[in-house]
């Protein structure tokens, strides 16, 4: 195996696992100048200056203009771009960031420290394990705290960094196994010598983003090729990619949520799936709960709509509305669906579901803004959160109309009852 590539600052890691055959045929994506200027950045001069900038209160205007006396345009805009990407990365890297390396596109595509340790759990035991399209790691630095890893990626930069960040995370004492990171591109001689493999396509490879898994790369049948090879496999799609039937119907489906969004579809394969066929809809968090049921199409087709609002209201987490299990939920805790597609369900006790957000229902009526304000007003309810579904309103808009100056606050949905306009008032109590 080509061993590891690294700039001064990196020590070379190898895998120590058996032999792996290696497409040795890149698919460069980065020119040679742009990949110098950032081993640059991680070398120790690099870095030096990039921590002189980051304890610096001054703006890029001005931090630029004393950068360029010595540096190049290049250099300058890497050092203040990789600033300003540290603290956009605190959100998915909130212990790490400060000390990490990002583009903004790998950023972007990378899967946050919460969410990769949650999928990384599913790999425990196995060992080694194959991280293919790693990007600058974010899953890479997950199944690394668990064990031995490969990380496989056809660009150049995206290795360099994934090294890199791999170095600072060892450096803190976050990383079990060893780590070994190439360049080139997916192939199935990379997942015949591993006990599992992670893999996150390409959604820009066709030029714009898309959900449009045909159009990922490596595409579905190079995939299907892995699995032939090693069936204990995880892909990583958006939210909203339609997964073919064949792997609907073989594999396990589960949406993570992640700070109120949907952040990702994972489709468990072989091993790894807990049930071939079932759908789950995972919230991670201080509130972090799991649902799992058989896949159902096409939203609540065996429910029947609610004819009236009941003394509460839940909102399931945007995580069981892409599963399309808002329904499988509403029978489990016994409640009924204000619309088909389970945006808000009611019923008359507090559901014990992390997945779902409850508010205490004060009052109904049908949507008219100079009743609601009357409601609002008489029951001093000043501080607004108006929530909407199928309803063509402004929420920012009308809660500057419901401004009434009272101190109480209170939730407002506006929803359609049976067909009709309806604004519910409400208190949220859990969730």
């Amino acid at each position: 195996m080509r061993p590891a590539r690294g700039h001064a600052a990196l020590p070379e890691v190898r895998l120590s696992q058996p032999r792996l055959v290696v497409n040795t045929t890149p698919l460069q994506t980065t020119s040679a100048a742009e990949l110098a200027d950032y081993r640059w950045l991680l070398s120790e001069e690099g870095q030096a200056r990039l921590r002189q900038i980051e304890g610096d209160s001054r703006d890029d205007l001005r931090l630029a203009a004393e950068l360029r006396r010595s540096l190049s345009a290049m250099r300058t805009r890497l050092l203040l771009l990789q600033r300003k990407l540290r603290q956009r990365a605190a959100c998915k890297f909130p212990e790490m960031a400060s000390h990490m390396f990002f583009t903004p596109k790998l950023l972007e595509q990378a899967s946050g420290a919460e969410l990769a340790a949650w999928k990384a759990v599913r790999f425990a035991g196995r060992a080694p394990v194959a991280d293919l399209c790693c990007g600058l790691g974010g899953d890479l630095l997950g199944l690394a705290g668990l064990g031995d890893v490969l990380g496989v990626d056809c660009d150049p930069l995206a290795c360099l960094l994934a090294e890199a960040n791999v170095h600072v995370w060892r450096e803190a004492g976050r990383l079990r196994g060893t780590v070994c990171v190439i360049e080139g591109r997916v192939s199935p001689d990379h997942v015949r010598d591993v006990a599992g493999w992670h893999l996150d396509p390409d959604r820009r490879a066709a030029g714009g983003r898309s959900t449009r898994i045909e159009l990922g790369s490596p595409p579905p049948q190079v995939i299907d090729g892995l699995l032939a090879v090693n069936p204990a496999g995880a892909v990583k799609l958006a939210p909203s990619a339609s997964a073919p039937l064949r792997w609907e119907e073989q594999a396990e489906l589960e949406w993570i949520s992640s700070g109120g969004e949907c952040r990702q579809l994972v489709v468990w394969f072989g091993p790894l799936a807990q049930q071939a066929g079932q759908r789950r809809a995972t919230m991670l968090g201080a509130s972090g709960a799991s649902f799992a049921a058989a896949a159902t199409a096409g939203g609540l087709p065996a429910l029947e709509l609610a004819g009236r609002i009941r003394r509460y209201i839940c909102e399931p987490e945007p995580c069981v509305l892409a599963a399309q299990l808002a329904g499988a939920l509403a029978r489990e805790y016994g409640l009924e669906p204000l619309d088909r597609q389970g945006g808000y369900l009611t019923g008359d006790a507090v559901p014990e579901s992390g997945l779902l957000r409850t508010y205490e229902v004060l009052e109904w009526l049908p949507l008219d803004l100079r009743r609601l304000k009357a409601v609002l007003r008489a029951r001093r309810l000043g501080r607004i959160v108006v929530k909407k579904r199928g309803v063509d309103h402004d929420p920012a808009r009308l809660q500057r109309q419901l401004a009434v100056g009272g101190e109480e606050s209170a939730v407002v949905i506006l929803l359609r009852l049976r067909g009709r306009p309806t604004a519910v008032v409400c208190r949220r109590i859990k969730g």
